[in-house]
C-alpha cells in the first residue's frame, strides 16, 4: 500500500480494525461512530482513542427475535461488570440466548485478540449445553487458566454446534467489541509474576473456558 500511495496527489483509504498494520501503514487515522467521524489525528492517536472508547463497553444487548437463527445472544456482559483482571484469575461473561430450536449440544467459542487485534488464543469449546426451542436461558462461560500477560485485550464469541474435532457450524457471533484487562500478577501469590509480554512467536494458543447455566 505505501508503494501505491507514493504517487503525487494520491491518497489511499486504507479500512481495517487490524491496530498493527494501521500502525505500520498510516500515518493519519480517522475513527467513525455509527457512521459519524468521531476522531481525526495521527495513526497512533487515533488507535489510543479507538481503544478508550471501547474500553468502556461492559456490556452489550443485542438485537433479539431474529427466526433465521437457531440460537442466537440476545446480550453479553462480564459478571458484576468486572474488566479487570489478575493473570491467574478466571475471566467470566454471562450471555442471555434465546434457542428457536432444540439443540442438544451447544458450544460457545471464543478468540482472544491483543490491543494490536493481533490473535494470541482462541477457546474451541468441547464443553455443551443442552437448549430447547423457545427457552431463553442465562449462562456463564468462565475462562480458566489463561496466564495472560500484563496489557489489554479484546474477546469475540460464537455460538453453535460442533468443535474443531468435527464440522462446526455458527448460529450468532459477537465481535471483539468487549475489552479486559490483566493488570496485576497472582492475587494469591504475589511474587509469582505474570508474563511481563506475549511473544508472537508462541502462535495462537487454545484455552480452556466452562459453560453452565445461571
Amino acid at each position: 500500500m505505501q508503494d501505491v500511495s507514493k504517487g503525487e496527489g494520491r491518497t489511499v483509504l486504507f479500512v481495517s480494525h487490524n491496530m498493527a498494520s494501521i500502525r505500520s501503514l498510516c500515518k493519519t487515522g480517522i475513527v467513525l461512530s455509527n457512521g459519524n467521524l468521531d476522531y481525526y489525528g495521527t495513526a497512533n492517536n487515533a488507535i489510543t482513542h479507538y481503544i478508550s472508547q471501547r474500553e468502556s463497553v461492559l456490556s452489550l444487548k443485542l438485537p433479539g427475535g431474529n427466526p433465521t437463527k437457531d440460537v442466537e445472544f440476545l446480550s453479553a456482559q462480564f459478571a458484576g461488570n468486572k474488566n479487570i483482571f489478575s493473570s491467574n484469575e478466571p475471566i467470566d461473561f454471562v450471555f442471555a440466548v434465546q434457542a428457536h430450536r432444540d439443540v442438544p449440544e451447544l458450544r460457545i467459542n471464543a478468540t482472544i485478540f491483543n490491543s494490536e487485534e493481533i490473535v494470541i488464543g482462541s477457546v474451541s469449546n468441547i464443553h455443551h449445553i443442552s437448549i430447547n426451542r423457545d427457552d431463553r436461558r442465562s449462562i456463564c462461560f468462565s475462562l480458566q487458566g489463561h496466564n495472560l500477560s500484563y496489557g489489554k485485550y479484546s474477546i469475540a464469541f460464537s455460538l453453535g454446534i460442533g468443535n474443531y474435532l468435527t464440522a462446526q457450524r455458527d448460529f450468532d457471533i459477537i465481535p471483539n467489541i468487549l475489552t479486559f484487562s490483566i493488570e496485576t500478577a497472582d492475587k494469591n501469590n504475589p511474587d509469582n509474576s505474570a508474563i511481563s509480554q506475549w511473544n508472537p512467536l508462541w502462535g495462537s494458543i487454545m484455552f480452556d473456558a466452562t459453560l453452565q447455566y445461571i
